[in-house]
């Protein structure tokens, strides 16, 4: 195929031809390679740009394109009011947790906020990032059936704070995931304190013997041996 002239270049007889991602140019005198790389390096931006997301996330190369995707998405899916979709977009993201918190806090329901922190809990987070994430959640999970709250404290009982957590499940009146908590961390002391108070005398005295701390059994031998003395 001959290439014509331009204003700024003189037309020269030569003749390209296409194989695979190159081109070859010859003219009379010389022969030239010409190659065309990362052609679709910036398409996922065309795609972000028309909020075609899907497509966005699929030509991204890197993982700080991909966090670029996800803040947007996650941005136009609250503006539609598509909340739990939001969630998880941005959960996906680096926006910082208070950040993200803040925005979900403004729904009318808790029901992105707890979606969210589910997916944070799920990742590897440093461990102050995941005490918090996790007494939040212990938060929202007070309002659910015990079972669900059960079940949560068994998947991350090492990742709630024993000082706040006590108090809060006490005050929700949710024993039983109280008394399994400190069975989980091996919080002996408080555990037969608490069944104790209870009036569990032989689940105290239970929890006595797990401990197999014999300064313990004696503090609170007094209280107990006469109420379960087996």
């Amino acid at each position: 195929t001959p290439f014509p002239s331009t204003p700024r270049f003189r037309s020269l007889e030569a003749t390209g031809i296409s194989t695979g991602s190159s081109t070859w140019i010859w003219s009379p005198n010389s022969i030239y390679s010409v190659s065309v790389e990362n052609e679709d390096r910036d398409v996922w931006r065309d795609f972000l740009f028309n909020k075609e997301y899907e497509l966005a996330l699929m030509h991204c190369k890197t993982p700080s394109q991909l966090d670029t995707v996800y803040q947007s998405q996650g941005h136009d899916l609250v503006e539609v009011k598509k909340y739990i979709q939001a969630a998880a977009a941005f959960a996906r993201s680096t926006l910082p947790l208070a950040h993200i918190t803040r925005v979900l806090l403004d729904l009318p329901s808790t029901d992105a906020l707890k979606v969210y922190l589910q997916r944070k809990a799920d990742q590897n987070l440093t461990k102050v990032q995941m005490n918090l994430v996790c007494m939040w959640l212990l938060s929202l999970y007070l309002e659910e059936d015990e079972e669900i709250l059960l079940g949560f404290i068994s998947d991350h009982y090492n990742d709630l704070v024993p000082r706040i957590a006590y108090p809060m499940l006490q005050n929700a009146e949710a024993t039983h995931s109280l008394l399994q908590l400190a069975d989980l961390l091996g919080d002996y002391e408080y555990l037969a304190r608490y069944q104790i108070g209870l009036g569990l005398y032989t689940d105290a005295l239970d929890s006595l013997r797990k401990s197999q701390n014999t300064e313990l059994i004696y503090k609170l031998s007094s209280v107990l041996f006469p109420k379960a003395p087996e």
